[in-house]
């Protein structure tokens, strides 16, 4: 094979011209023949109703397919303009995340011993150890 486009599988021209090749049709990337596509490609292997007649269709599988318009009660486009999260909702979630933070020590090696493997329990029960010091000490150098 040369250098050239395509993979080399040319068609034959029907005039018979043995030097006359047509090279393959391309598409589109991402272009998918949807008319050929079969229930069983795309995973359906069972009916609800399947004493319904089957219809035809094209299947969705670009990511334009599923573009869709959020609209307003008075018709206009919603559009995002800003996605920043508000502090009130951040301090919120912060403070749950807080309050969810185990305070007593004994549930917390408990949980710590069923997250672990017996080999690693103990050197994770140091390193808790160092930790708790760490903070006693008020200490704020590494």
């Amino acid at each position: 094979k040369g250098k050239g486009k395509g993979d080399g599988d040319h068609k034959r021209s029907r005039e018979g011209d043995e030097a006359a090749t047509h090279p393959p049709k391309r598409r589109k990337a991402g272009f998918r023949d949807h008319a050929r596509v079969s229930e069983e490609e795309v995973g359906i292997s069972q009916r609800l109703f399947p004493e319904y007649e089957r219809f035809e269709g094209a299947l969705k599988s670009r990511w334009s397919d599923f573009i869709v318009n959020e609209i307003t009660r008075e018709k206009e486009v919603v559009h995002l303009t800003d996605v920043e999260v508000p502090d009130q909702w951040k301090k919120a979630q912060f403070q749950e995340k807080k309050d969810a933070v185990i305070t007593d020590e004994g549930l917390a090696m408990e949980k710590l011993r069923a997250l672990t493997l017996p080999e690693d329990y103990d050197g994770f029960t140091a390193f808790y150890a160092l930790v708790q010091q760490y903070e006693a000490s008020g200490d704020e150098r590494l």
